[in-house]
């Protein structure tokens, strides 16, 4: 699964990422938002590879631009 401008290992290990039980901690939900917001995922994609309903993802992104580490 590859697409135009990303390589291979940003897809991979967002899908490890999301494939992993998605609990409401920081961490995931920052997962969320680094995908949306720094690798221009959409939003659609996001649910496809995490499983999670859109709603669930646009809430975490409701939330604004992820936090600097």
């Amino acid at each position: 699964m590859t697409a135009p401008g990303y390589e291979f290992s940003v897809w991979e290990r967002y899908a490890t990422e999301f494939t992993l039980a998605f609990g409401d901690n920081p961490s995931r939900i920052r997962a969320v938002r680094v995908a949306y917001f720094e690798h221009e995922f959409d939003v659609d994609l996001i649910a496809q590879l995490s499983g999670f309903p859109v709603w669930r993802i646009r809430q975490a992104l409701s939330q604004g631009l992820p936090q600097a580490s």
